[in-house]
């Protein structure tokens, strides 16, 4: 008997979220199709991302462009980030990504500083002004930018564009770090364990290493190979077949 009626709970529960999610739904269309820009927003992702609806990326591109016009920021950087990509059956136009990412930096929405910023650094699709473009980019990171930090640490890391600067480089992978960004911890062991930017330090290395190892399967092998590479250099053999053995596991 309380096993029915907790199955019965569980059904009813189910049909009210349920509903509740359906009136919600509702709400936020009727919202959108009465001219409020941040429901027309909302409405992009739920049709981005197939939530709520079935996934129509050009759907969501239109609600994006109505928000966007009206100056809703979060709108205007969406709508940069699918010309910049390209999603499902539209095609990447990073020139079309570029005055949307200008409206919404302008108006200090990070991820769009960033953007922007790059996108006059690089003078990928826009006349290159490297200055402009990287006081974008700082203003992204300040901003608590991820993708700038990052962009940042590579950009001083590996000389691209500006001269090499191995400590401005470490700063922003520390930085970055602070995302949980694994290449940008790996960068760090690899700093610390050739002296690049900072003192060397071997445990600091092995430390951001293994660190690494367990965040992110896409990236952990260049973390298990850092490893073996400090291992190596400390002649610590045990620890170099350890990490060896790891790095055959699928």
């Amino acid at each position: 008997m309380h096993l029915q009626r907790t199955i019965f709970t569980a059904i009813l529960l189910l049909f009210f979220s349920s509903s509740l999610a359906q009136n919600a739904t509702g709400d936020i269309v009727k919202n959108a199709e009465l001219g409020d820009p941040e429901a027309q927003y909302v409405l992009g992702k739920m049709y981005l991302k197939g939530d709520g609806m079935k996934a129509n990326a050009s759907e969501a591109l239109d609600w994006f462009l109505k928000s966007a016009k009206q100056g809703y920021a979060a709108a205007q950087n969406r709508v940069g980030m699918i010309y910049y990509d390209g999603a499902a059956e539209i095609p990447k136009d990073r020139a079309g990504a570029f005055p949307w990412f200008e409206k919404a930096a302008q108006q200090g929405h990070r991820v769009a500083q960033f953007y922007y910023g790059y996108q006059l650094f690089s003078g990928e699709v826009v006349l290159e002004n490297r200055d402009l473009g990287l006081e974008w980019m700082l203003k992204a990171a300040a901003n608590n930018c991820r993708r700038a930090k990052i962009r940042l640490a590579r950009i001083y890391d590996n000389g691209e564009g500006l001269e090499v600067d191995k400590e401005k480089a470490f700063y922003w992978y520390t930085e970055a770090a602070k995302h949980n960004i694994t290449v940008a911890q790996i960068a760090l062991g690899r700093m610390y364990s050739n002296g690049e930017g900072v003192e060397k330090d071997i445990n600091k290395a092995i430390e951001w290493y293994t660190h690494a190892v367990d965040q992110n399967k896409r990236t952990k092998y260049r973390a298990m190979k850092g490893l073996i590479d400090v291992y190596t250099k400390l002649g610590n053999e045990d620890k170099v077949a350890y990490w060896q053995a790891r790095l055959k596991e699928k």
